[in-house]
């Protein structure tokens, strides 16, 4: 199955990201009908890997080949779900690889993998993100400028509480093409988690500046504004703001 997946996100004359996905993870997409069961199909919110068989014998298999095979499936699926801008399947797996797993679960993975891997689905997290919420901006473009439209022809530019009204007696379809508070808050938690990472002194940005400290010691650690640039998910919370009306009837009812 992992072949028959690379096959589909790599040769340029079958390629269909969407069907390499399937493969691997099953339907993701109810308007995807997929005839094919995914390696990962069967996953739980604490295994990962539930209903992937293996030969309970380690003698049999060769020491480390079932790991390798499940190491690259995994990180194809990464690579699919990135390409695809598909951030929430990143985060859940990312949930689902980041704990060791119970001894009766071990041997899917080697330990090593399993942190890489999960720190890999975390880093992938925030640009995938981006060009998912750039993707969303592009695709309303065309009803903000309608709403811009809307309330200008209404006379109360410099009225802030004009354009959320606008928006809600807009058409339904349309709102439901924007960010809703749930996902606005899932962002932040997001950003909370990548913010918190960032100012741990084993990744701090100004490790690499330890040597050039005047004093020779270690530093006190990372400024805040050092761990905010590194995190990378204020761009991302201010652009999902934007387009999360939700928050904007928000702070107009304050």
């Amino acid at each position: 199955m992992y072949r028959l997946a690379d096959v589909y996100l790599r040769a340029p004359h079958l390629r269909d990201p969407m069907k390499a996905l399937s493969i691997l993870l099953g339907p993701v997409d109810d308007a995807y009908k997929s005839t094919v069961g995914g390696l990962f199909k069967d996953r739980k919110q604490n295994n990962f890997f539930h209903g992937v068989w293996r030969i309970p014998t380690s003698d049999i298999d060769r020491s480390g080949n079932f790991a390798a095979h499940m190491f690259r499936s995994v990180s194809l699926t990464l690579d699919t779900l990135s390409e695809r801008g598909d951030w929430r399947h990143l985060v859940h797996i990312f949930h689902q690889l980041r704990k060791q797993p119970p001894e009766d679960k071990r041997g899917f993975l080697g330990e090593g993998d399993r942190v890489y891997l999960a720190r890999r689905a975390f880093n992938l997290i925030q640009p995938t993100l981006l060009i998912w919420l750039n993707q969303l901006s592009r695709s309303l473009s065309g009803n903000m400028q309608n709403l811009l439209a809307a309330v200008a022809h209404s006379g109360h530019v410099d009225d802030p509480s004009v354009a959320p009204q606008a928006l809600s007696s807009s058409d339904p379809s349309q709102m439901g093409s924007f960010i809703n508070l749930e996902t606005l808050t899932q962002i932040y938690r997001l950003h909370c988690v990548s913010y918190s990472r960032n100012c741990l002194p084993g990744v701090s940005p100004n490790r690499t500046n330890k040597e050039s400290s005047p004093s020779g010691g270690p530093n006190d650690g990372p400024s805040s504004l050092g761990a905010l640039e590194i995190s990378g998910f204020a761009e991302v919370l201010t652009l999902a703001y934007r387009l999360c009306p939700s928050a904007w009837v928000s702070l107009t009812d304050l």
